[in-house]
């Protein structure tokens, strides 16, 4: 039998809202979806990872670098927007691709 190959090409959005918004929900996200955290001035600071069991406020948070704490305006910097693109990949089969 011939062996295929397919290739495919994927846009993956992220998830994400505000840390109140998302605490006040507590939503369970599936097994290694990611979850961006934003402040209250719509900048992404931080991320988490579901687990399809534990709800948002027990998993843990990655916050991006010192500048992106809490509160502060933080912008994805190129080496924020390649550690997400790479842990999207880490998510996805051996092959894909990811247009960030």
């Amino acid at each position: 039998m011939a062996k295929h190959t397919v290739k495919a090409t994927a846009r993956y959005q992220l998830r994400g809202d505000t840390a109140a918004a998302l605490e006040a929900v507590n939503p369970t996200f599936k097994y290694k979806e990611p979850i961006l955290v934003y402040n209250e001035n719509g900048a992404a600071y931080a991320f988490k990872i579901g687990d399809g069991v534990t709800p948002y406020t027990n998993l843990p948070l990655h916050i991006f670098s010192e500048k992106g704490e809490k509160g502060d305006d933080y912008v994805l910097t190129e080496a924020d927007k390649t550690e997400i693109a790479q842990i999207v990949l880490s998510l996805l089969p051996n092959g894909d691709e990811v247009e960030y």
